[in-house]
């Protein structure tokens, strides 16, 4: 499983991108995403895209947990995450 959160809304976390159902090939120094027969797919996480093909790459939007499954399925849900701020000069705990 791999993560993108961040707890204050106003920044954006770190990016995360995935690439599922094909194999990552290196040819004269230029890495790409190929076709693949069904034993050599893969799912590759990472924080940046590994190629410069766009359309090879799966964002993963802020606050959303990606999972694998041994069958190389892939599922991308939102956290749900109760979050609480405090107001020091009233004392009133304020969520949101």
């Amino acid at each position: 499983a791999a993560i993108r959160y961040i707890s204050d809304q106003r920044l954006e976390p770190i990016s995360l991108y995935y690439s599922a159902g094909r194999k990552f090939e290196c040819n004269d120094g230029v890495g790409q995403m190929a076709d693949a027969d069904p034993s050599e797919q893969a799912v590759i996480i990472a924080s940046e895209r590994l190629t410069e093909q766009t359309n090879d790459w799966v964002r993963v939007a802020p606050n959303h947990v990606l999972t694998v499954t041994p069958e190389l399925e892939v599922s991308v849900e939102l956290i749900d995450v109760e979050r609480r701020t405090t107001n020091a000069l009233k004392g009133i705990r304020l969520v949101s």
